[in-house]
């Protein structure tokens, strides 16, 4: 890895987003007494993930161009009826194929109606991993689970911190003393090395 990887694709990201968000509209439209609209929604979300998830990898890698919280300036009336312009944070999102803008659009046209937009940012701030110079990986990633609201980064390593040999660390969780990022090869691990007691005879 170079200076100038970048931890997280926008397609990444987006594909994150799509699942997590679709997660939340599933429980609310099971929870919601008149769940007509969420189901609608939440039709949408399913047939974008999966026209998304069965895209060849080759043009899911260009799906997106941009996906992100970004700002906008929206105006508002004060008290005296002046125009008062006021930055809010809003999903900034670009797809090259007219399809998923399409439905993207109709998607986030109802989730304006739902009046749902915060929760679908936070979404989006859960599963954001930004640019970090240098080499460095999640530790989600490391851990082999779903969650992706872990976003903790940890600097990867060429050699066995113990052994010095080449090695791309960190590995998982050591089963000997439970380091997670692990630095070490299990065999090398400290935690295995016991005193060696010596004989009284000898």
């Amino acid at each position: 890895m170079n200076n100038t990887d970048v931890i997280q694709t926008p397609s990444d990201r987006f594909l994150r987003w799509l699942m997590g968000f679709t997660m939340i509209i599933q429980e609310t439209a099971e929870r919601a007494p008149d769940s007509s609209s969420w189901k609608t929604l939440l039709q949408e979300l399913q047939s974008m993930q999966h026209a998304f998830t069965h895209m060849l990898l080759s043009d899911q890698i260009i799906a997106v161009d941009h996906f992100e919280v970004g700002t906008s300036i929206k105006y508002e009336l004060d008290e005296s009826q002046k125009l008062i312009p006021i930055e809010v944070e809003v999903i900034t999102a670009h797809f090259p194929a007219p399809f998923l803008t399409e439905v993207f659009n109709l998607m986030w046209s109802h989730i304006k109606e739902a009046n749902i937009e915060p929760s679908a940012l936070l979404e989006l701030k859960n599963v954001t991993v930004h640019n970090v110079p240098g080499p460095w990986i999640r530790v989600d990633r490391l851990a082999g689970e779903g969650n992706y609201a872990v976003t903790s980064l940890v600097h990867r390593h060429g050699q066995c911190e113990v052994c010095h040999e080449p090695a791309r660390m960190p590995l998982g969780t050591c089963w000997h003393c439970s380091a997670n990022p692990c630095y070490h090869h299990g065999r090398c691990c400290p935690s295995r090395r016991r005193p060696r007691v010596r004989s009284e005879g000898m």
